[in-house]
């Protein structure tokens, strides 16, 4: 069973009274906020209160006002244009973006999104020679390009101009492009450097807009609302697992709201399909991201960006039927690689970090086969399988204190391919590399780990008393929306509860359903896939999770949703 460690971080109290007076907070909401986000006033408020017009600058982006120059030459020349994306959900709704607004003003563009096993992720010498044949004069990457220096070059080379918008790490020789947007750049002034590859896209568009303004294009078309294209950079941003801090923070909140009355017919059906009433960050993560990423894994994610592109009822209803398929054939693929990398795990024993192969693999599921099994032992993993003869690619993923782009940047030399963030990456190289590759993650994870990193880390926020829980508690609740990651749901420790009652529900009866009092309060509990760790009537618990407000023919009252558990004390033993 994995190990859980619950952690109380330091607080600053006279920080928090200060807060506390300042915003008008209860106590536990005010001690969640100052261990988040500090005691300043302006971050805090930024953070409760995220809008619009708290966007950072978009001329602190390193060279975002050079990539919208040669934009606005390439639209006021006529040239031919073509969106160069990746086939994630990230890539795809950048895509997605960027084709609309330009449909929106009336100039037509062409895509290109790489097939993910015959081509890989980047651009490519076959994709450029194609380009040159037709006649493109200029193409704008979205979620990649930032380290495709030689192929840059190539298409130079034969007369093709490129605007660079990206997110992962920088090589140390940028490609030498018209302009290269990422706010990862070590030049770059821009404050927020987490942004997803449809954020970077988007404030190319911010940029692009304003100087075609500048330019009178919009006497002639009417200007596009940007608001409008948020539903898009939302589910790209929610997708890519970026923190929902900053300029994402304000990207979600607002898209959501986007999502919720879009007018985008594939969309709509989409929700309607999965019978999602409204749509919040967990839906977008584990129902609407899943399927626009499951037709670049298994099958063509030109699937997924013609839904989010059509305008017709019908084609919409085709494509959502062709999308629930495809999820359902990754599904399936991803069980089988995911049960037979376990089945490795057993025959490996116990160590730090796991590299795992077979040639039978999908290439398609190895990053989400990777990421369930760090899920499941919180240790650093990688996951290969054969790109072409004596080559393999993988996916890997990893834990906090293990950052893969560190730790990778001392093997580079052995690697012919890779890209990728802190926690997550992609590489290829020769199969004859692989055990070197396995042996010298190993030895790095035994220098930087320690055994007891390996478990469920739940970072507790505030301890929560029954009084505290009112109509003004979920309020305060509710400003701090939207949770994901790097703003997950908050976790509150309430002590001394006394079990009244409990039985096990759902359909494979795995959810542990309490009756709880505190004092003269009773109330209900629910623990999704908790099992009975020493519970028994009148046993006296600790539980961490957090209170969720529900409403029922009008009357309003609250469950606490449990995380984790700790039998303290059984009346019987007293």
């Amino acid at each position: 069973m994995l190990k859980k460690n619950w952690v109380f971080g330091e607080i600053d109290f006279s920080a928090l009274e200060k807060v506390k007076k300042r915003f008008c907070l209860k106590d536990s909401i005010a001690k969640l906020i100052v261990k988040r986000i500090g005691s300043e006033d302006k971050a805090i408020e930024s953070f409760i209160k995220p809008e619009l017009r708290s966007l950072p600058e978009p001329s602190l982006m390193a060279e975002l006002e050079k990539g919208a120059e040669r934009l606005v030459s390439a639209i006021v020349n006529k040239q031919k244009i073509v969106i160069y994306g990746d086939y994630d959900a990230d890539g795809v709704t950048a895509t997605a973006l960027l084709l609309l607004f330009l449909k929106e003003i009336n100039y037509p563009v062409d895509f290109y999104i790489p097939d993910r096993i015959k081509e890989g992720y980047g651009l490519n010498k076959e994709a450029i020679d194609l380009f040159k044949a037709n006649g493109v004069k200029l193409i704008v990457t979205v979620d990649c390009g930032i380290s495709d220096y030689e192929i840059v070059e190539y298409g130079r080379q034969k007369g093709i101009d490129f605007i660079i918008t990206d997110h992962h790490t920088p090589p140390k020789i940028l490609p030498n492009a018209s302009a290269v947007i990422n706010p990862k750049r070590k030049d770059c002034k821009f404050p927020f450097k987490e942004l997803a590859g449809v954020g970077v896209a988007f404030y190319l568009l911010i940029e692009l807009r304003k100087q075609l303004r500048k330019k009178g294009y919009f006497n002639i078309v009417k200007e596009p609302n940007l608001k409008t294209f948020l539903d898009l950079v939302a589910i790209g941003t929610i997708a890519d697992m970026v923190p929902l801090l900053g300029p994402n923070r304000v990207f979600v909140k607002y898209g959501l709201d986007e999502i919720n009355s879009t007018k985008r017919k594939g969309l709509k059906i989409l929700r309607e399909e999965l019978l999602i009433e409204t749509l919040d960050v967990k839906s977008v993560s584990f129902r609407i991201a899943p399927r626009i990423n499951a037709s670049g894994r298994v099958s063509s994610p030109i699937e997924a960006l013609k839904l989010l592109l059509t305008s017709d009822e019908g084609k919409a209803k085709e494509l959502v039927k062709q999308l629930h398929k495809t999820n359902s054939q990754r599904q399936k693929v991803e069980e089988q690689a995911l049960n037979e990398a376990l089945k490795q795990i057993e025959l490996l024993g116990n160590r730090y970090t796991y590299c795992l192969y077979s040639p039978d693999w999908h290439q398609g599921v190895l990053g989400i086969v990777a990421g369930k099994l760090v899920d499941r032992l919180k240790k650093p993993c990688f996951v290969f399988t054969n790109e072409k003869e004596k080559v393999i690619k993988g996916s890997g993923r990893s834990i906090e204190k293990f950052p893969l782009d560190i730790v990778l940047s001392d093997f580079t030399d052995y690697l012919l391919d890779f890209g990728g963030h802190r926690l997550a990456c992609g590489l290829v190289m020769r199969g004859d590399v692989l055990h070197t590759f396995s042996e010298y993650i190993e030895n790095r994870a035994r220098s930087l780990l320690k055994d007891e990193e390996f478990c469920e880390i739940y970072n507790i926020d505030s301890a929560l008393s029954l009084n505290e829980i009112d109509e003004d508690f979920f309020k305060q609740l509710e400003m701090l929306e939207p949770f994901g990651y790097g703003n997950p749901e908050p976790v509150f420790l309430m002590d001394d509860l006394e079990v009244i009652n409990y039985k096990f529900v759902g359909a494979k009866e795995n959810h542990l359903k309490l009756y709880l009092k505190k004092n003269d309060t009773y109330f209900n509990a629910i623990g999704f896939s908790l099992s009975n760790n020493g519970i028994s009537e009148h046993s006296r618990i600790s539980a961490i999770g957090m209170p969720k407000q529900r409403e029922f023919n009008g009357t309003k009252s609250w469950d606490f949703y449990i995380k984790d558990y700790i039998v303290s004390v059984s009346r019987k033993t007293l």
